[in-house]
């Protein structure tokens, strides 16, 4: 195999890995705009409807960072202590669950990538 398409497999394998180190999920409640994406990032784009403001808009972030361990999660204090009415702990569990599924995809790509490289270091020692 050619040395310089080695060499970009390796450089696109590892621009790759170092974008996974970080895995974000991201949920909005709130009166959203969606529209179709011709960019990268997927096939929609979402933003707020209107500027948000405190009364319309409630989200809650994870940040994990695969190589040092860290989640970081904040959210509104709605989701804390949700009114019963509001529908808001239904948010917060379905939040989690993407989390989790998010986490195993992550595992689950890492580990795809490591098998990915010792197939393409198996060829070029051939």
């Amino acid at each position: 195999m050619d040395n310089d398409l080695l060499d970009k497999i390796s450089t696109d394998l590892a621009n790759t890995i170092n974008n996974l180190k970080t895995v974000k999920v991201i949920t909005v409640v709130g009166p959203l705009n969606v529209t179709k994406n011709t960019g990268k990032g997927g096939p929609f784009e979402v933003g707020p409807k209107d500027a948000p403001d405190e009364e319309g808009y409630k989200a809650m972030i994870s940040t994990i960072d695969i190589v040092e361990g860290d989640i970081v999660n904040a959210m509104d204090k709605a989701f804390v202590i949700p009114d019963a009415n509001s529908g808001l702990a239904g948010i917060r569990e379905f939040h989690q669950k993407q989390v989790e599924i998010a986490t195993k995809t992550i595992h689950d790509n890492i580990n795809g990538l490591i098998n990915l490289i010792k197939s393409a270091s198996g060829l070029a020692t051939k």
